[in-house]
C-alpha cells in the first residue's frame, strides 16, 4: 500500500470512529442507557461475527435480533428520529447485520 493509500485508509478509520462517537451519543440522548446497551450488544456481537467468523456469536446475534420484542426494537429505530441521516444508518446498519446472517446459511 503506498503512503497517500494509508493516509487515506487512516483518515477514513478516525472518520468511521468518530461518526460511530457522535451516533452513540445521539442514541444515549434520545433512546435512554438501556437502548443504547441493547444496540452496543448488537454491535459488539456483529463485529465478533464478522471479523472472527465466530458462528456462536452470529447464533447470539441472530437470537438477539430475532427476540427484540416491538417494546425493544421501537426505541432502537425511534433513537434516530431527530436525524434522518443517524436513521438511515441505524436502518442500513440492522439490514447488513440481517443480510448477512442470512449470506453465511
Amino acid at each position: 500500500m503506498r503512503e497517500t493509500e494509508k493516509s487515506l485508509a487512516k483518515d477514513l478509520h478516525e472518520n468511521i470512529r468518530y461518526l460511530g462517537r457522535v451516533l452513540g451519543e445521539a442514541i444515549l440522548n434520545k433512546g435512554g442507557q438501556e437502548t443504547f446497551d441493547t444496540i452496543e450488544n448488537i454491535r459488539q456481537t456483529a463485529v465478533k461475527f464478522r471479523r472472527q467468523n465466530d458462528q456462536e456469536a452470529a447464533v447470539t446475534l441472530e437470537n438477539t435480533l430475532k427476540n427484540l420484542s416491538p417494546e425493544q426494537a421501537v426505541p432502537i429505530i425511534r433513537a434516530g428520529d431527530t436525524n434522518d441521516k443517524l436513521k438511515l444508518a441505524i436502518l442500513l446498519t440492522i439490514n447488513g447485520v440481517a443480510a448477512g446472517l442470512r449470506n453465511t446459511g
